[in-house]
């Protein structure tokens, strides 16, 4: 694919971006990613709420951050000097999942006390997923409106 869009851009003289999104969230997520697989447990418990394979660390980045830099790319791809450039599309900060849950419940109003949070064993496919965005930084002169604790609690609004 890559190299397709590295083809094309280049035989026709197209400038293109191509844009690494890092774990993107927000209102009408599919249900199958974590953050509303985590929302619709707790929401839906009103005793213990268990959860395994925790441990890891995302890198989640706002819907809303993830539109107003695709827009911004469309203003600023003709005045771009190189042909193709990639970028990776990021709030630049991890964070561990089991905090991400404990975030969640106390926005919640969640009793904490009713999370049972397991660790799993490291596998070979699951790993920290540290995404870093200094290249769209300065690209864009780039700062994420949505911090993790702002995006969840416009999520939680909007559910």
């Amino acid at each position: 694919m890559v190299g397709d869009t590295f083809f094309y851009s280049n035989h026709y003289q197209i400038k293109s971006i191509i844009f690494r999104l890092s774990t993107t969230y927000g209102k009408n997520s599919s249900s199958s990613q974590f953050i509303p697989i985590i929302l619709k447990k707790i929401l839906n418990s009103s005793s213990k709420v268990y959860f395994d394979k925790l441990g890891f660390k995302r890198d989640f980045i706002y819907i809303a951050d993830v539109s107003n830099i695709l827009y911004e790319s469309i203003k600023r791809i003709k005045n771009m000097k190189k042909q193709l450039i990639t970028l990776n599309l990021s709030y630049g900060v991890s964070i561990n999942t089991r905090d991400l849950i404990i975030k969640i419940a106390n926005l919640l109003h969640f009793n904490t006390d009713n999370l049972v949070l397991k660790s799993a064993l490291s596998k070979k496919n699951d790993f920290d997923h540290i995404v870093p965005n200094a290249k769209l930084k300065n690209f864009f002169i780039y700062k994420p409106r949505y911090s993790i604790d702002k995006g969840l609690s416009s999520l939680i609004q909007d559910e």
